[in-house]
C-alpha cells in the first residue's frame, strides 16, 4: 500500500479490466465551487433585472416592470438543483437523471410563459410583448428592457454549462469500493482515464494510473523514489513494501527490465485491485507476495540492492514498519553498497515525522531526505555506510540515469530541488521502538 498525501460492495463481477460503474462522486471542492458560482449568477441576474427594471420604470407600467424584472431570474426554478443535487445531475448521465432535468426545464420553460402573460401582454389580446400598444418610446424601453433580460438569461446559460463541463471534468466514477479485513479499498476513475486507489474514505491517494502506460506517474512522491537507484551501482535485486497500484513496480520494469523485482503486501485485496484495475502483471522476474512486510524482511536470507519502503494505511505508515527493530532487520537484508528509500508524510501531516527520520539516523550510517514539490511526502534515503555526496554531484548522477534509462521525467532536477543531508542527528525526534507500541495497545 503505498500514499500520497466502512462496509462496501464489490461490483467487479465480469469486468475484466475493472470497468463497470458502480456510482459517481463529485469532488468536494468542485462542489463547493459549483454552488458559490450558481448564487453569484442568480445574484447577478437579479441586479441587471432590477436595475433595468428601475432605470425603465419611467416608461411602463408597473405590471411591466414587475415582469423585465422576473424576466432577469431564468435560474430562479432550477435553484432547487444548485449545490450538490445540480453537480450530481452533471456527472450521472442515467436516463433517470434526464428525465428529471427535462422535467426541471419543463417547470422554467411553464413559469417564462405564465410570467409573459401576466406581466407583459396586453390583457385585451395574445400580442407579443414588442406589439404592445402605446408611445414609440414606451415600446423602445420595453423592448430594450426585454432584450437586456434576454442576454442575462444567455449569459446565465453559458455560464452554467461551463459549471456543468467543469463538474464532468472533476467527478469521478466509482469502479471498486469494498472492505478488505485491512482496510476499505476504492478505486475512482477521472474523466482522462485516470484511476485512482484509495481507502478508508478516500482522502488520501495511495496510487494514481492510467492503465497500459507506465510512463505516466501522476504522483510526485513516485518520480523521486528511484533516486535510491542513484546511490546504487549496479542494482540487480529490489524489494518493495507496499504494492498499492504497482505505479512504481511497473516502472522500474519498464526501464530496469533486468532487475529482479520482489514486491510485498499484506493485503490480499490490494493485489488483486492492482491487477483487476491498474494493469499490474507479474513475471518470472517480478512476483508479488501477499505477507506481513516486516515478516518477509526478518526472514529474508538474501541481501537486496535496494529496498522500498512505501506500505501506508488510511492515515500513515504502521508504526511497526518505523521502529528501530525494524530498520535494524531492514538493514540485514540489505547488500553494504544497497540503499534503503522510504516514503514518508512529511511533517505538516506527520506527527511522528521527524522521530522516524531520527530512528533511521540512529540505525544507518548516512541519511538523505528529499522533498516533494507539491506534495506532503519526503522521500528519505539511508545507507549502510558513509557516503557524502553533494547536492550537485548527486543531481548530475541523476541526471545521466535519466538519459540513460530514457525516463520521461528529469529526475536530476527532482532531486536537486529538494535535496537535504541529514547528517545531524534531529532533536525534534525520538527513537521509536516497539514496546512503545506495546505500551499504546496496552
Amino acid at each position: 500500500m503505498s500514499a500520497d498525501k466502512g462496509t462496501g460492495e464489490s461490483d467487479d463481477a465480469g469486468a475484466d479490466d475493472g470497468g463497470r460503474v458502480l456510482e459517481y462522486r463529485v469532488e468536494p471542492g468542485a462542489r463547493a465551487t459549483a454552488r458559490r458560482l450558481w448564487w453569484a449568477l442568480l445574484l447577478f441576474a437579479l441586479a441587471l433585472s432590477a436595475g433595468t427594471a428601475l432605470l425603465l420604470n419611467p416608461f411602463l407600467e408597473l405590471r411591466e416592470s414587475l415582469g423585465l424584472g422576473i424576466y432577469g431570474t431564468p435560474a430562479a426554478p432550477l435553484i432547487d438543483t444548485s449545490g450538490p443535487r445540480f453537480m450530481e445531475l452533471a456527472v450521472r448521465p442515467t436516463g433517470n437523471e434526464r428525465l428529471d432535468y427535462l422535467l426541471h426545464a419543463l417547470l422554467y420553460l411553464g413559469l417564462f410563459l405564465l410570467m409573459q402573460w401576466l406581466f407583459l401582454m396586453p390583457r385585451s389580446s395574445w400580442r407579443l410583448t414588442l406589439n404592445v400598444e402605446g408611445r414609440p418610446l414606451r415600446r423602445a424601453a420595453l423592448a430594450g428592457g426585454f432584450v437586456a433580460m434576454l442576454l442575462s438569461a444567455g449569459l446565465i446559460a453559458v455560464l452554467a454549462m461551463v459549471a456543468l463541463l467543469k463538474a464532468q471534468d472533476l467527478g469521478e466514477k466509482i469502479l471498486y469500493r469494498k472492505a478488505s479485513p485491512y482496510t476499505t479499498i476504492i478505486v475512482t476513475e477521472d474523466a482522462r482515464g485516470f484511476r485512482t486507489l484509495a481507502f478508508d474514505k478516500g482522502d488520501v491517494r495511495q496510487s494514481v494510473v492510467k492503465p497500459g502506460d507506465p510512463d505516466i506517474v501522476e504522483l510526485e512522491y513516485a518520480r523521486v523514489m528511484p533516486v535510491g537507484l542513484a546511490f546504487v551501482e549496479k542494482p540487480q535485486r529490489v524489494l518493495m513494501i507496499g504494492l498499492g497500484g504497482g505505479t512504481i513496480p511497473n516502472f522500474l520494469r519498464k526501464h530496469w527490465p533486468e532487475l529482479t523485482i520482489d514486491i510485498v503486501d499484506i493485503d490480499p485485496d490490494v493485489v488483486h485491485v492492482a491487477k483487476q484495475y491498474f494493469g499490474f502483471r507479474e513475471d518470472p522476474r517480478m512476483r508479488v507476495h501477499v505477507d506481513d512486510g516486516r515478516r518477509f524482511i526478518e526472514r529474508c536470507r538474501t541481501p537486496y540492492d535496494l529496498i522500498l519502503l512505501d506500505a501506508f494505511g488510511p492515515e500513515n505508515t504502521p508504526y511497526a514498519l518505523t521502529t528501530r527493530e525494524f530498520l535494524q532487520a531492514v538493514r540485514r537484508a540489505l547488500s553494504p553498497r544497497g540503499a534503503v528509500a522510504a516514503n514518508l508524510f512529511s511533517s505538516d501531516w506527520n506527527p511522528l515525522y521527524h522521530s522516524m527520520v531520527r530512528t533511521y539516523q540512529e540505525v544507518f550510517d548516512d541519511v538523505y531526505v528529499f522533498d516533494v514539490e507539491n506534495a506532503g511526502n519526503n522521500i528519505l534515503v539511508a545507507l549502510p555506510r558513509r557516503e557524502p555526496i553533494t547536492r550537485d554531484d548527486l543531481a548530475a548522477r541523476a541526471r545521466r540515469i535519466s538519459k540513460q534509462r530514457a525516463l520521461p521525467f528529469d529526475l536530476g532536477g527532482l532531486v536537486r530541488n529538494g535535496f537535504h543531508h541529514a547528517a545531524e542527528k534531529d532533536p525534534r525526534g525520538r527513537i521509536l521502538l516497539d514496546r512503545d507500541a506495546a505500551k499504546k495497545a496496552g
